[in-house]
């Protein structure tokens, strides 16, 4: 998989492409697409897009989780967190907890 990882190619995704993960065998790359919302997975050898997932709000920090099952979205803005059930291409927001407690810090 290290050829994989060494690559030169560049895809076209478009502006501000942020975050990225691979999956553990190397294969499909994930990428963030924080101005157009979108989660892309390409094929690794020809950096074309395979799927795309909406996941609105500006998204840009992503990793995967449960062995490939599952990909964990979360924004620049608004403290979002999405998971994308990767077998079924859903995608479902996270509830956080409400930060309770914590003072806005003045200077």
């Amino acid at each position: 998989f290290a050829e994989l990882l060494l690559s030169t190619e560049f895809a076209e995704l478009g502006s501000e492409p942020y975050g990225i993960a691979v999956s553990q065998d190397g294969t499909s790359p994930y990428v963030a697409l924080s101005r157009q919302d979108a989660v892309v997975r390409l094929d690794a050898r020809s950096l074309v897009e395979q799927e795309r997932f909406a996941v609105g709000d500006e998204r840009r920090w992503i990793a995967l989780g449960e062995a490939g099952k599952r990909l964990f979205v979360a924004s620049a803005y608004q403290g979002r967190l999405s998971q994308v059930d990767l077998r079924t291409g859903l995608v479902h927001e996270i509830e956080l907890p409400d930060s309770a407690g914590v003072e806005d810090v003045e200077a």
